[in-house]
């Protein structure tokens, strides 16, 4: 074990694949480094077109009982209406159903 040399090894690994094994081997992760790229450039680009300076104040889900939930995020302003008088408008089931489950037993 004294002349084990694992490039060498790996090496010798690479040269016995098949030519498009090789040639997958040689293209997945320049691909997979481009693809994070892309995503992080994307989401650069959606920050900015955010603005500066701001960030999500509220999160309102509805319950099957009819009733608004308000989640209020750090640092968003209180709320100018009495949370009791927001009243759920009649529809239909949507396709939330098993979100509000979890959010709101019945």
């Amino acid at each position: 074990m004294d002349h084990y040399s694992f490039w060498q090894d790996l090496f010798d690994t690479y040269q016995s694949f098949p030519d498009w094994m090789q040639l997958l081997w040689l293209l997945v992760p320049p691909g997979f480094l481009l693809a994070l790229i892309g995503l992080f450039m994307h989401y650069r680009l959606a920050a900015r077109r955010s603005g500066p300076g701001e960030k999500l104040a509220y999160t309102i889900y509805a319950g099957r009982n009819g009733r608004l939930h308000i989640y209020a995020h750090e640092g968003a302003p209180p709320l100018p209406v009495d949370q009791a008088q927001l009243k759920l408008p009649d529809k239909q089931a949507t396709e939330f159903d098993e979100l509000l489950d979890v959010l709101d037993p019945p």
